[in-house]
């Protein structure tokens, strides 16, 4: 069995800016931060949706073809969330609570995606077959993480 990467939301957050930014955009949408998520190979949220039986170069492909590309030229480097990522991150947060674990994972921000079925993100793990109850389940029973303080 492969060492799973460190977990870092920040790190998360910051490719999300990037793909904001690389698609035109000046806002952070949930779309965004599932593509951070496909991009961290070994991350928790990847080994989830691998033992979901999602392969996460497809899906990261599919997201780029459906995410529409802005206008914008030149992109800040400090972007806003758009309300829905916004909620996303506070679900994450939720979940992390609600699960017990001693730390805030890939996987929690995950489950913070799938909690707004009408997202981008969240349509776009649909059509993969990855839902928050399902997803949940996997991350609860997978490897790797803890409960507790």
């Amino acid at each position: 069995m492969t060492e799973p990467i460190p977990e870092n939301p920040r790190k998360t957050m910051a490719y999300a800016r990037l793909a904001a930014q690389r698609f035109g955009h000046r806002f952070i949408l949930p779309e965004h931060m599932l593509h951070a998520l496909l991009q961290l190979e070994g991350c928790m949220a990847a080994r989830v949706l691998q033992h979901l039986g999602v392969d996460c170069q497809d899906l990261r492909q599919r997201l780029e073809s459906s995410v529409r590309r802005g206008s914008a030229g030149d992109v800040p480097g400090q972007l806003p969330f758009t309300p829905d990522a916004a909620r996303a991150l506070e679900h994450a947060f939720d979940e992390f609570k609600r699960l017990g674990h001693n730390s805030l994972l890939t996987g929690h921000l995950l489950l913070g995606l799938l909690h707004d079925p009408n997202n981008g993100a969240a349509r776009t793990l649909a059509r993969a077959g990855v839902t928050l109850e399902r997803a949940r389940d996997a991350l609860t029973t997978l490897p790797g993480i803890r409960a507790g303080a």
